[in-house]
C-alpha cells in the first residue's frame, strides 16, 4: 500500500514537474487573443533602384488597448456607435503603422546608401540612422504637437461643461 501511494505521488510530482515549463505550449486564452493579428500594413518602395516591401501588424491587444483609451470619446463625443469608433481606431492604428514604414523607408532613402529596407528591422535601429540633432528636434515637435492637442482636447471639454 505505502509503494502504491508513493508511485502515485512520484508520478504527480513528475507531471507537475514536467508541466510547470509549459506555458509557451498551453497559453492562456487572454495571451492568445492579444497576439491576434486584427490587421497588416503593407508599404511598397523602391529603394536605390531596387524594389522592396515591408509588413507590419496590428493585434488585438494594441487596437483593445487604443479603444479603451479613446473609444468612449468617439462614442460620447462624435456620437459614433462602437462599431463605428473601433473602425476609426483601427484606421488610425494602421495609418500610424503604414507613417512609421514610410518614415524608415525615407530615412534609409536618405541616409545609407546601398542598405535594404527590407533589412532594417533585423539589422539597423532607426535611432541609429538620425543624429543627435534630428531626434532632439523629432521629440520637441511631438512633444509641441501633442500639447497643442491636450490644450485643444481640455478647452472642448471645459467648454461642453460650461454648456
Amino acid at each position: 500500500m505505502k509503494k502504491r501511494l508513493f508511485a502515485i505521488i512520484l508520478i504527480l510530482a513528475v507531471a507537475v514537474s514536467l508541466f510547470a515549463g509549459c506555458d509557451e505550449i498551453i497559453k492562456k486564452n487572454e495571451q492568445r487573443d492579444y497576439a491576434q493579428i486584427a490587421a497588416s500594413v503593407h508599404y511598397d518602395t523602391t529603394v536605390n533602384g531596387r524594389q522592396s516591401h515591408q509588413t507590419s501588424q496590428i493585434t488585438k491587444g494594441d487596437l483593445a488597448t487604443a479603444f479603451n483609451a479613446n473609444g468612449y470619446l468617439y462614442v460620447n463625443y462624435y456620437k459614433m456607435t462602437y462599431e463605428e469608433a473601433c473602425e476609426y481606431i483601427l484606421k488610425s492604428l494602421a495609418q500610424r503603422e503604414l507613417l512609421t514604414l514610410f518614415a524608415k523607408a525615407y530615412v534609409i532613402n536618405n541616409k545609407i546608401d546601398g542598405l535594404s529596407i527590407d533589412k532594417l528591422p533585423e539589422q539597423v535601429a532607426i535611432r541609429d540612422l538620425l543624429t543627435p540633432a534630428e531626434i532632439d528636434k523629432a521629440i520637441k515637435e511631438t512633444n509641441k504637437q501633442m500639447k497643442e492637442a491636450l490644450d485643444a482636447e481640455i478647452a472642448d471639454i471645459i467648454e461642453d461643461e460650461k454648456a
